[in-house]
């Protein structure tokens, strides 16, 4: 079940948490995609930095996805508890 159908799930009380919660991958995926071309850029350019400038693309890369689903996931979880409360 796509995380849409989790939204139209959740009560209407929660609607700002629902569009929350399923905003943040996509801004965790538009930060993945800045990171790998900041990655490409410096796979272009070459040279002795190049090296530096890829691992701060791949570092970028990973730390919105990691962040992104991490808070999709404890976001839904504290929707779902309060939600069955």
């Amino acid at each position: 079940m796509g995380c849409w159908a989790y939204a139209l799930a959740f009560s209407s009380d929660y609607w700002m948490a629902n569009i929350v919660v399923n905003s943040v991958p996509l801004v965790g995926l538009l930060g993945t995609v800045l990171g790998m071309m900041q990655t490409f850029q410096a796979l272009s350019v070459g040279g002795t930095s190049s090296i530096d400038n890829l691992a701060k693309g791949i570092s970028k890369a990973l730390i919105t996805t990691q962040m992104g689903i991490s808070i999709a996931i404890v976001g839904t979880i504290i929707i779902t508890i309060r939600k069955n409360k």
